[in-house]
């Protein structure tokens, strides 16, 4: 039996596994797992059958990770604003601003995934040379 889970990527090894290097918090139904089921941000298994892990980006299904040619970094692609491909690191990471609302301070989170040009150690061999 494979491919029960939501993204169709499983095996009976994997199943309820998360994809390696995402944790709880990547998904959009961390914060009720969390308040109702004692569910830890930090872990990397499903408590849900078939596998509900769902990431934040645009709510879809987490997409297949592949290996950087160059460095071997985990990476995703994903689509630009331009409308090309472009590889992002597979893992996210939080980013965190403080501003004001009515004169109170407000603090925002937001999960981002790094355009993996900007780390990494070969990006000048990907680059399309001119001319």
């Amino acid at each position: 039996m494979t491919g029960c889970c939501a993204d169709k990527s499983c095996t009976p090894e994997t199943c309820m596994c998360l994809p390696v290097g995402y944790t709880c918090r990547d998904c959009v139904h961390h914060v009720w797992c969390e308040k109702i089921i004692g569910k830890s941000s930090q872990d990397d298994t499903c408590d849900f059958f078939p596998r509900r892990f769902c990431t934040e980006r645009k709510g879809q299904d987490i997409v297949e990770t592949k290996a950087c040619k160059t460095c071997g970094a985990s990476i995703i692609w994903a689509e630009s604003a331009a409308g090309k491909s472009t590889p992002l690191d597979s893992k996210s990471e939080t980013l965190s601003w403080v501003y004001l609302k009515h004169g109170q301070p407000h603090c925002r989170q937001v999960r981002v995934h790094r355009n993996h040009f900007a780390t990494c150690p070969n990006a000048d061999q990907h680059r399309k040379k001119e001319g």
